[in-house]
């Protein structure tokens, strides 16, 4: 069966072309979350990376990125220390500080070709100061429990309308987000 990707603009039209046809289909939506190391701060523009200039440093982009400051990445769970190399484009295999995302794919099925078109939305940077129980656990280097005053940096979920495209209203979507966890409701 022949899979064809799209671009936003492709998709829409294919869907209009069936709409005036007036062949009947279903969207797919489906919106996964991905944390696998393939966005991270070295390789952002400048404007993005500025919600970071609290707590990174970094002489450009694509190039190595410190921590300005001690700061706890919430969301993974870890510590770390003033001058730590996070992120670097070209020396590191495995970046340490990376940016979870959702994966957003649209598809549709129509004379046995399936059509998709997919995108990535990253999860917004917030960044406070707190007060936080720090374990050994979230650093080695920690050597005993405390709770201290530190910078904080969290993840917030993108907005709905950053996860949707601007489609017919007579198309009818099936949301995977939603269907595979039941008990979200």
């Amino acid at each position: 069966m022949p899979s064809f990707e799209c671009n936003e603009t492709q998709f829409i039209e294919n869907i209009s072309r069936l709409l005036d046809s007036e062949s009947r289909f279903v969207v797919n939506r489906r919106v996964q979350i991905y944390d696998d190391r393939k966005y991270g701060p070295s390789g952002m523009p400048d404007e993005v990376f500025m919600q970071f200039s609290s707590i990174l440093a970094r002489k450009g982009q694509r190039s190595s990125v410190y921590a300005k400051t001690h700061f706890l990445d919430d969301y993974h769970h870890k510590v770390y220390f003033l001058q730590d190399l996070l992120h670097s484009s070209s020396k590191m295999k495995y970046p340490i500080l990376h940016i979870p995302y959702f994966k957003v794919e649209y598809s549709f099925r129509i004379f046995g070709n399936s059509y998709y078109h997919s995108f990535d939305v990253l999860f917004k940077p917030k960044i406070s100061i707190e007060q936080k129980k720090i374990t050994k656990k979230m650093n080695p280097r920690i050597e005993e429990e405390s709770s201290i005053l530190i910078h904080v940096l969290q993840f917030e979920l993108p907005q709905e309308k950053m996860l949707t495209i601007n489609l017919p209203k007579k198309v009818l979507i099936l949301d995977f987000k939603k269907a595979n966890n039941p008990l979200e409701n």
